[in-house]
């Protein structure tokens, strides 16, 4: 986990805790922004904690986060457990969540409200995740402890090497949106 409280040494801070701490943490994230809380509707709504493993119902684990009527139905689908990996991704998704607020007013236009670029969205998302993994905040948490002192170096590398992935992944993506070979072609030329 390319982010300060992912390693192993960090793990045993999540123990004993309850998914619904990882989440409520991430609102508080937001409120202390100064943002409105989310809705009651998305409590009820969304999709946050992992089926039971007996369950008949079977749902996709990749966390996400939609705007259903671009106005106030807004609902995450999550299967959060308290560890590191949730904690970050519920900050990421609720970002989605709270910018999908943040334009859903009544004087902006409804065709507007689907946001920007969704490359865009996710920058949003990416920068809070950042925001989140800082030591400072993560400290304020209790996720570490207040004595931590993070080697920078090692900080910034395990970040850069963690985000590699996702950076080749968006670029492969491109590539297939422009059709195979098309965008090697172009940056060639």
């Amino acid at each position: 986990m390319g982010r300060a409280g992912g390693g192993s040494e960090h793990r045993q801070v999540f123990r004993g805790r309850k998914p619904e701490w990882i989440i409520k943490t991430a609102e508080q994230f937001y409120t202390g922004l100064g943002f409105s809380p989310l809705p009651e509707s998305f409590w009820k709504k969304s999709d946050l904690y992992p089926l039971p493993p007996d369950s008949k119902r079977k749902k996709n684990t990749h966390a996400s986060c939609w705007h259903i009527d671009l106005q106030n139905d807004i609902r995450s689908l999550q299967s959060i457990e308290p560890n590191a990996r949730w904690f970050f991704t519920a900050h990421h998704e609720l970002g989605h969540g709270h910018y999908f607020m943040a334009y859903s007013r009544p004087e902006v236009p409804y065709l507007l409200r689907l946001g920007a670029a969704p490359g865009f969205h996710e920058g949003v998302g990416e920068l809070i995740l950042l925001a989140s993994s800082q030591v400072p905040y993560l400290q304020s948490r209790g996720v570490l402890p207040l004595e931590f002192n993070a080697d920078k170096t090692a900080f910034l590398l395990d970040d850069a090497l963690a985000r590699f992935n996702s950076v080749h992944l968006l670029l492969m993506r491109c590539d297939a949106a422009l059709g195979s070979g098309r965008l090697r072609a172009q940056s060639a030329a």
